[in-house]
């Protein structure tokens, strides 16, 4: 458990300090997933305060005001952990979580930098491509980057145990 919570964070905390070298075009909701695996593994307060420090090193390389990551990732937090109860610890179910929680994100960064800011405007091309699309890649990078690492490591770890016994 703390493995896949520590490789996640390393993951997810790697990709956000890279993402404008790495994708200058495509702005993933990198944490979506440790969110995700903080929801199956941790008390609901642990997991407010590991999603909002996931929300302020978002905030740290970004160019929004300071906090409105932070404040994102509580609120997703906060909604969303309830609904795990709807899913399973699996590959597949973590990708749609982390789709679930990346469209909410997306959404919920949008009004708000409306009221905060100049706000974004909503046409059509931005719904079908940050709402919709950037969602279903979030998941597919849960799906490559997290879940079936994770789960590899897993049966690695199992297999090694049942050959220990064996000895």
């Amino acid at each position: 458990m703390k493995t896949s919570l520590i490789f996640s964070f390393i993951i997810a905390t790697f990709f956000t300090i890279f993402s404008s070298s790495l994708f200058p075009y495509f702005k993933p909701v990198f944490y979506a997933p440790f969110l995700v695996l903080l929801f199956f593994n941790l008390r609901i307060s642990s997991t407010l305060w590991l999603s909002c420090l996931s929300g302020l090193i978002v905030d740290l390389f970004s160019s929004t005001h300071l906090g409105l990551h932070a404040l994102i990732s509580i609120l997703c937090a906060s909604f969303f952990y309830r609904q795990k109860r709807f899913f399973k610890e699996t590959p597949i179910n973590i990708a749609i979580f982390s789709s679930l929680i990346s469209f909410v994100y997306v959404l919920l960064n949008a009004i708000l930098l409306f009221v905060f800011e100049k706000g974004i405007k909503i046409t059509p091309s931005w719904v079908m491509t940050d709402l919709i699309a950037m969602s279903f890649f979030d998941g597919l990078y849960a799906l490559i980057c997290f879940a079936l690492p994770i789960k590899a490591f897993e049966m690695i770890k199992k297999r090694k145990l049942v050959e220990d016994d064996d000895e």
